[in-house]
């Protein structure tokens, strides 16, 4: 891995101060709105064990607004923002309830005294590679052994993103710190011009799509 995207690394890790390495100040900072929301997610994330420079612990950012098919975004109504005291995978109801229903089902039937309800993680490396294909492909490329691979290992654009999270079980990924940073944000560029190969609709995977309502990059972020 060291040597494929360390450039990409240098640019996006975050060095803290080491004397404001300790959750009361940082809180205090954070709530006093001296650090960004942005700032103070990396440092939880930094306290958890997260790093850009591991893709199996890469910092791991929430989903936010849940409206990605509005021509106009509602900053104003409760229905644009996703509820963020519930894990992902219980934003929808009948996919929390399936959840519970498997749950039963593999105690019962399996005789397992597992108390797992959730059976997928919010990151890995291939749901990090997912979202940066277009960034570093020479690691996706690695991760997965060949390039042209079904359209789910990558992001198409960001409502079918969300989308997938009611039709599609195992989905429960969060985002990335890429996605509310301006610097970075041209990971969902296909700056290299690479063949992704074409959508069932006939045209073919570029940038990823962004809702109606972002003008481009910079007013999405």
């Amino acid at each position: 891995m060291n040597g494929i995207y360390d450039d990409y690394l240098t640019n996006n890790a975050k060095n803290f101060d080491t004397e404001l390495l300790d959750s009361p100040k940082m809180t205090k900072l954070w709530s006093e709105r001296k650090i960004s929301n942005y700032e103070y997610l990396l440092y939880v994330n930094h306290m958890a064990g997260r790093s850009f420079h591991d893709l199996s612990q890469y910092p791991i950012f929430p989903w936010i607004f849940k409206d990605y098919s509005s021509k106009q975004l509602s900053l104003n109504e409760e229905a644009t923002y996703r509820d963020l005291s519930k894990k992902i995978a219980e934003i929808f109801d009948t996919k929390i309830a399936k959840f519970k229903r498997n749950l039963v089902d593999t105690q019962t039937r399996h005789y397992s005294d597992t108390n797992s309800l959730f059976n997928s993680y919010n990151s890995t490396p291939g749901i990090v590679m997912y979202y940066l294909v277009r960034k570093i492909p020479s690691f996706f490329i690695r991760l997965q052994s060949l390039l042209y691979v079904p359209q789910e290992k990558y992001i198409i654009s960001l409502q079918k993103c969300w989308e997938s999270f009611e039709y599609l079980q195992g989905d429960t990924k969060e985002l990335i710190p890429e996605f509310y940073s301006i610097d970075n944000c041209d990971f969902l560029i296909n700056k290299n011009q690479i063949n992704f190969g074409i959508l069932f609709e006939g045209c073919p995977v570029n940038d990823v799509a962004l809702p109606s309502y972002a003008r481009n990059l910079i007013d999405m972020v």
